[in-house]
């Protein structure tokens, strides 16, 4: 396994899910936080994800 593939795989896995469970405890549970800071942490968590795997599939191929 690849240095390269185990961070973007960590990033998909891990780190962009938090940034939208974070957005949905702001938004679906009332928890105190500014409506645009939510929207900011879905937005991240979704670009963190799409960029990550796309960096991996992109890792992948180069690797096969």
């Amino acid at each position: 396994m690849n240095y390269m593939f185990t961070v973007y795989l960590t990033h998909i896995l891990f780190v962009a899910p938090l940034f939208i469970y974070l957005w949905y405890v702001s938004t679906y549970q009332n928890k105190k936080i500014s409506e645009n800071l939510g929207i900011l942490l879905l937005v991240i968590g979704i670009s963190v994800f799409i960029y990550h795997l796309y960096k991996l599939i992109r890792l992948y191929k180069i690797m096969s």
